[in-house]
């Protein structure tokens, strides 16, 4: 490898010396290696002596292009300190070669990245300057300040050396270009006079700070010291004619032309304007090369990221290729590990199926029904609350019947008495008594159709109230609705818990008429507020306040086009956190198993879509809730 290497850089020698056919065929023996060896780190170095060969032929976009590829191979490998100096090159090309910082600046941001990935203290400095140079070109001098900023920070903790006196000369440079950007001559020429102080060994630097130095002095209207500057700067420049003498050389004869002007001394001035115009020819002539390069390069980067790109579709669909083999060899182990273990307890899966066979036959018609049954009540689950309220309302119903069935039961018993007193009268011969008795058996026989008459009529009502197939509005009593519904539901919640105890207090509006309404609606409505008020003093009971009595209040108030009924509580009250939740569907404050949830969001569908009222809660924390039903009264 170092055979090969040498060999590059005896290529460039003979480059150099014109031996240009010997040069030529060392260069074609480094080509073929690199073709042979294309990814390894070594062949990247070898881009680099290529790359002086063509340097050395002047060919800029063939340098350029070993360069690139150098980059692209370092890039693929992962390495980051040869991609440094790699990068910097590249970035070079576009600014000193080709005057094009914009360009320029990509490459030294990423070679920056990389020295700040490697923690590269001894060359960051240097790096930072490059761009910190590069923006000043650009005129973003308040980005130029903090990358020169950063590079200060470097060189004030490294120790004393030749690099470091040549990064604090850098650094003062820096700061003179950035303050001329900025039209602050004066401070910008005590900077560059700091660096030549610091450099003025370095004749190739020190030709640039003696001629920013006179261009400062220009600017201020000092032109006898702009020349003296001046031409200390041509001076130096024409001493060392290589590129940086070159491009300061035609500057500097224009700032000497415009101050001899300016004095008054035509001679001198034209001089300089003679020298100026010379490399001006040379200047533009190199414009030209540099834009021929400039497009081949362009041409040279857009081939690279081809390759690049071919090359990660490439990597991508290997990875692609391995990850599909890793996820079907993961598969076919997973596989072998089910079809394993189904097989091993297949035995057992089977003698336990064997066994449900029966119990599942024995269960299947049940299951059937029982599904059908669910899905039935599924349906009436919105509709009717799960049924929630049913067992209240089948107990207040016993309750109400309970005293005429015991009438009926009385009187009947003391009917079959009076039968058998009639019939003992009659074989006695005792009309009068038979009769009399006879009388007390009609009677008796009234009453228990009163009373039989009085169960009916209660069944009859809430068989009424509780059909659902019609759901037709029709006038209705509200204030013996509400009550009647009042009353259900306390006693059904008594028929439950025997200690329950509620002062019931019903203000019913006497004024109030017939409301056009669905009473088993509106009462299922009612049931629902009823037994959630009847819950939450319950509940404030439970705190074993001695002073608390437990009160549900149920008032009525007829409006000239609503009517409202207001049902309270001084229970336990809802919490702001879920005041906002409690019409949702399923939401229930509730313990598991003591709600469904879905009462008062039925009851506000009701209320709302059903009869195009309005259900509004007003509820304080252990204070008390209030329901206020609004129905209008014209339809």
């Amino acid at each position: 490898m170092n055979a090969y290497y040498l060999l590059a850089f005896k290529s460039q020698l003979l480059e150099t010396k014109g031996k240009k056919q010997e040069a030529k065929l060392a260069q074609q023996q480094v080509n073929k290696f690199i073709v042979a060896n294309p990814d390894h780190q070594e062949t990247a170095l070898l881009y680099t002596g290529v790359s002086n060969f063509y340097y050395a032929k002047k060919d800029v976009p063939l340098a350029f292009e070993a360069n690139a590829k150098a980059n692209l191979l370092l890039e693929r490998l992962g390495e980051q300190h040869l991609r440094i100096l790699i990068l910097e090159r590249l970035a070079s090309v576009y600014f000193y070669r080709l005057d094009i910082p914009n360009k320029a600046l990509d490459f030294y941001l990423k070679e920056t990245a990389l020295a700040e990935a490697i923690h590269d203290q001894k060359n960051l400095a240097w790096i930072y300057h490059k761009v910190a140079f590069t923006l000043i070109r650009l005129k973003r001098f308040e980005e130029a300040a903090h990358y020169a900023g950063k590079a200060k920070k470097i060189i004030d903790s490294s120790p004393e050396s030749l690099s470091k006196k040549k990064d604090v000369a850098q650094h003062y440079d820096a700061l003179g270009q950035i303050l001329m950007g900025n039209h602050k001559y004066r401070e910008a020429i005590s900077n560059f006079k700091q660096a030549l102080q610091i450099d003025s060994s370095f004749t190739t630097i020190a030709i640039y700070f003696n001629m920013y130095i006179a261009q400062c002095y220009q600017k201020m209207g000092n032109l006898n010291e702009s020349i003296s500057y001046g031409l200390v700067s041509y001076e130096d420049a024409v001493a060392n004619p290589n590129s940086d003498g070159n491009y300061v050389i035609p500057r500097v004869c224009r700032l000497l032309f415009e101050n001899y002007d300016s004095l008054g001394n035509t001679s001198q001035a034209y001089n300089y304007l003679k020298i100026e115009y010379g490399y001006r020819k040379a200047i533009e002539e190199q414009n030209a090369t540099n834009r021929l390069a400039e497009m081949e390069i362009q041409s040279i980067v857009q081939k690279s990221e081809q390759a690049r790109l071919l090359k990660e579709k490439e990597n991508q669909n290997q990875r692609w290729w391995l990850f599909s083999i890793a996820v079907a060899l993961f598969s076919a182990i997973v596989l072998a590990a089910v079809f394993y273990r189904n097989n091993l307890h297949k035995q057992k899966a089977n003698t336990l199926l064997y066994r449900q066979k029966e119990e599942i036959d024995c269960q299947r018609d049940k299951a059937e029904n029982a599904l059908t049954e669910l899905k039935t009540t599924q349906q009436q689950l919105i509709q009717k609350e799960k049924l929630a309220s049913l067992g209240e309302l089948t107990a207040g119903i016993a309750h109400e019947i309970q005293n005429p069935l015991n009438f009926v039961n009385n009187f009947s018993e003391v009917s079959a008495e009076l039968i058998e007193e009639q019939k003992e009268a009659l074989a006695k011969g005792d009309t009068e008594e038979a009769k009399a008795i006879a009388e007390d058996l009609s009677s008796n026989l009234q009453k228990i159709n009163h009373h039989g008459g009085r169960a009916s009529s209660i069944v009859k009502g809430m068989l009424e109230h509780s059909r659902t197939e019609s759901g037709e509005k029709r006038p209705t009593n509200l204030n013996a609705l509400a009550d009647e519904y009042l009353k259900l539901a306390y006693h059904g919640l008594k028929a439950k818990e025997k200690s329950f105890t509620c002062e019931l207090v019903t203000e019913f509006d006497p004024a109030l008429g017939l409301v056009k309404l669905t009473p088993q609606e509106i009462g299922r409505v009612l049931l629902n507020l009823y037994n959630n008020a009847f819950y939450a003093v319950d509940e404030r009971k439970k705190q074993f306040d001695p002073d608390y009595k437990p009160t549900v209040k149920v008032r009525t108030k007829w409006g000239s086009d609503q009517v409202e009924i207001r049902v309270s509580d001084n229970g336990i009250g809802i919490p702001d956190s879920v005041k906002a939740k409690i019409f949702q569907p399923f939401f229930t404050t509730k313990p598991t198993g003591e709600g469904t949830g879905l009462g008062l969001s039925l009851s506000y569908d009701i209320i709302t879509k059903g009869h195009g009222g309005m259900l509004i809660m007003d509820s304080q924390q252990n204070q008390g809730t209030e329901f206020t039903i609004s129905l209008p009264t014209k339809a």
